[in-house]
């Protein structure tokens, strides 16, 4: 409730409620027009299978404006036997309230924030929620984001016997034609060896990211960055001395920083291509252009401090080549695009080397438009 309070209004209990109980909560105030869209979250707990005890799961799942994919997730996540689902609702104010009391299922309980967190902000309360729940497992996703059919029976086998030092495990992501999505592909910190930075440099996301063939492989391979997209933790970790992710990141970057916490508290994260998710995102266009715009002040701000996080004493020399990287990319916008996106990207990465994260989302917009 502490948690919850920084984001609920006065009666709390009100906003947790289930599906049945929901319809008379489902006319909520219409937020500013100019509010877009925010990416869900969803957490889903399994039981450990180590000592081949049944599976208790729990899923939680964050919404903003996307009624239509809520839908289609809950759907396939309630067709399969996860103990709880949760989803956090992050002040919607399209058809997002009537979608969740349609769903007449116990398992299900909602979380109505009273203005939109972020997917960070809904992530950092649905594992708050999550933590108090009787489970062993939980998996995180948006809400455009759906597990296949078999996942729980997968999830079953893939933790039986999985030794103590795991605190995560990472779903191989494929859009819904199932193509690799590449903002969810596990990575490596290159700051272990000098020869992997120089490579990072030089080639960028690329170098740190697994490979194609590792979705293929029939073995796991240890990994240190998690997306928020079917990525399976330990939920004595997030009750524990992990704790929850940082709501202040708004969006970008909180799922990276958060599984990396992970490694740093000396557990391992480790991808199972046998675990599959399908995302159907549309952040980026063909042109691999940011959409909409104020998503690229959040972008760099946090990537800034991610970088500080997993850099350490190399974030300094490691600066001034992402700042290069980020400049060029404003090729990838139309040529009356390319000062705003330039001023945009300037403000984010001023704010992250200052480490500033009180900026209103309002203002963000404001200053993006």
């Amino acid at each position: 409730q502490d948690v919850l309070g920084e984001f609920l209004n006065a009666d709390r209990e009100a906003y947790i409620f289930s599906p049945i109980d929901a319809e008379d909560e489902s006319r909520e105030q219409q937020r500013a027009d100019r509010q877009t869209p925010m990416t869900p979250s969803q957490a889903a707990r399994t039981k450990t299978a180590a000592r081949r005890r049944p599976i208790r799961d729990h899923y939680s799942k964050d919404s903003y404006n996307r009624a239509v994919m809520l839908r289609e997730a809950l759907e396939a996540i309630l067709d399969q036997p996860f103990r709880y689902v949760v989803v956090v609702d992050n002040c919607s104010s399209d058809e997002t309230p009537e979608v969740l009391a349609s769903f007449d299922d116990a398992r299900l309980q909602v979380v109505r924030l009273d203005r939109n967190t972020g997917g960070a902000g809904g992530f950092h309360v649905g594992c708050a929620v999550a933590a108090e729940l009787d489970v062993d497992w939980v998996v995180l996703q948006d809400d455009d984001a759906r597990p296949v059919p078999d996942f729980m029976e997968r999830l079953t086998d893939a933790v039986a016997g999985l030794p103590d030092e795991v605190g995560g495990l990472a779903a191989a992501v494929r859009s819904p034609d199932g193509v690799i999505v590449e903002m969810n592909r596990p990575s490596v910190s290159p700051f272990r060896d000098r020869r992997d930075i120089l490579s990072a440099v030089l080639h960028g996301r690329a170098a740190l990211h697994i490979e194609d063939s590792a979705y293929e492989a029939d073995y796991d391979t240890d990994v240190d960055c998690v997306a928020f997209v079917g990525y399976v933790m330990r939920r004595d970790l997030i009750g524990g001395e992990l704790g929850l992710p940082r709501k202040e990141f708004f969006i970008y970057a909180d799922d990276q920083s958060y599984s990396y916490r992970v490694r740093e508290l000396g557990y391992r994260n480790v991808f199972k291509p046998e675990l599959k998710y399908i995302h159907d995102c549309a952040t980026y266009d063909n042109t691999r252009a940011v959409s909409p715009r104020w998503k690229v002040y959040y972008l760099y701000r946090n990537s800034l401090e991610f970088y500080r996080q997993i850099a350490g004493r190399f974030f300094y020399p490691v600066v001034p080549f992402k700042l290069v990287a980020w400049t060029v990319r404003a090729q990838r916008y139309p040529r009356g695009e390319r000062v705003a996106y330039l001023k945009i990207a300037g403000r984010g990465v001023l704010d992250g080397l200052r480490r500033r994260f009180d900026v209103p989302h309002d203002d963000v917009v404001d200053f993006s438009s």
